[in-house]
């Protein structure tokens, strides 16, 4: 069958609109992995989700958009690129992001007045996220797209990188790596449920660990 970065490629190649509402997600790491930002975008007239990412890496010979050099990841750079970037671009108001090592930066974005959220992994909503992605990509029309040509690069090798297998019941994905980092698309996974579920989130937001 298709592989699965064709299958997100297969849409046209525009971006998300300036100004839109995004949601956002960081999968941060110091030194073995990577850390990439996610983001999503629901267009309201095809019910497709674009998602796009940045990736930065102090290890030589792996995708990434930014390479860090020294061995160890200033995460505040992740935190620094949804202010000066994103927020410059788009209209983000929701960050989901892996508690382990971007506490402090979200702390930071939650005074700048997003909400931020942390997104447990292996917790039900992540495993949510990461089945909810699967069927968005393997329907009869694929729902998530990526852009097509180098600026989706990184997120493709990601993609690749990426190795699933299904629980005991076969209802359920576990996603894991091998060698090579699949944090961008962790990040895109986060993003893409934040943005599915935004209106949910805010109705029962009390089922959240919500940082303010």
């Amino acid at each position: 069958g298709i592989s699965d970065e064709k299958r997100a490629e297969a849409a046209s190649p525009r971006t998300i609109p300036d100004g839109s509402i995004v949601s956002i997600g960081v999968d941060a790491a110091k030194t073995r992995d990577t850390t990439a930002v996610g983001w999503a975008w629901v267009d309201p007239d095809t019910g497709e989700c674009f998602v796009d990412c940045h990736v930065w890496s102090c290890r030589p010979g792996v995708a990434c958009d930014t390479f860090v050099t020294g061995g160890r990841l200033d995460n505040d750079d992740a935190r620094d690129y949804v202010r000066d970037v994103l927020l410059e671009d788009f209209n983000g108001r929701l960050v989901f992001y892996d508690e382990r090592y971007f506490g402090t930066q979200a702390m930071d974005l939650s005074q700048d007045g997003l909400t931020v959220v942390e997104m447990h992994q292996g917790k039900p909503e992540m495993v949510a996220a990461w089945n909810e992605f699967y069927a968005d990509l393997h329907g009869a029309r694929p729902l998530v797209r990526i852009r097509k040509g180098m600026p989706g690069r990184t997120l493709v090798s990601h993609i690749k990188a990426a190795k699933g297998k299904r629980n005991a019941a076969g209802d359920s994905w576990k996603v894991h790596k091998e060698d090579l980092p699949i944090d961008a698309l962790a990040a895109v996974v986060m993003a893409r449920y934040a943005a599915r579920h935004f209106g949910e989130y805010v109705r029962s937001r009390e089922r959240w660990a919500i940082v303010r």
